[in-house]
């Protein structure tokens, strides 16, 4: 009760940061199965298509979170990536009626760039969100809800659209989740720093006392080199 009272504008946004895995869960587990039952495409290709998505998002995710750390991450990560599924989503999946492998790969890939986006820093950013005392309580209640919510139940909705005849707004569906999530994004906090010092709730009680626990026998010392 109390990181409800006292952390509910950090708790919407880890929520918020956490609520695109709709996308991810569609992108990942029902992709292959939609492009099988809405264009007759072999199941087999479009697995196999899916792995060469998967291999340029772990190229993608380390890149980008290194720039987050020189360009900061909340004015990229996530507001590029989450404008990048609302206008992406619905002319890729319009683009898989169109025949050929090297189509969904495109489609697929795609699709993982501007999820790879999202994904590289968004849990750094709800670290950042919390105090030490709260941070896993914190990350932990807002995620695992989302993702019970959204991310479990994503493949399970895109399969009802599919099977009620309006396999589309499967892309409707995830943009409408994702535009919600970006509004919240522009009241983040900007987290990223240029600096070599740690982020992270830099006035919590925690870490100015293990800084001055850090700084305190460094004084000493030089203070003996001088005598």
């Amino acid at each position: 009760m109390d990181l409800l009272r006292e952390h509910p504008k950090a708790l919407l946004q880890a929520a918020a940061l956490s609520a695109p895995a709709v996308a991810y869960y569609t992108w990942a587990t029902f992709l292959p199965t939609y492009a099988k039952l809405t264009t007759g495409r072999d199941l087999a290709s479009t697995l196999t298509g899916n792995v060469i998505g998967l291999a340029l998002l772990v190229v993608i995710v380390p890149i980008c979170g290194a720039l987050s750390d020189r360009l900061g991450r909340r004015k990229i990560f996530p507001i590029v990536g989450a404008i990048g599924m609302i206008v992406l989503f619905y002319p890729l999946l319009l683009l898989l009626n169109q025949p050929g492998f090297g189509v969904y790969v495109l489609v697929s890939a795609s699709g993982w760039v501007v999820l790879g986006i999202w994904q590289a820093v968004y849990p750094t950013i709800q670290a950042e969100l919390f105090p030490a005392s709260v941070r896993v309580s914190g990350i932990g209640f807002a995620h695992q809800i989302v993702i019970a919510v959204f991310g479990g139940t994503a493949p399970l909705i895109a399969a009802a659209f599919v099977g009620a005849g309006q396999p589309m707004l499967v892309a409707v569906y995830m943009i409408v989740v994702v535009a919600l999530c970006l509004v919240v994004y522009f009241t983040l906090p900007e987290t990223g720093s240029r600096t070599g010092r740690a982020t992270v709730a830099l006035a919590d009680a925690e870490v100015l006392e293990g800084e001055h626990l850090l700084v305190a026998p460094s004084h000493a010392t030089d203070e003996a080199r001088r005598s």
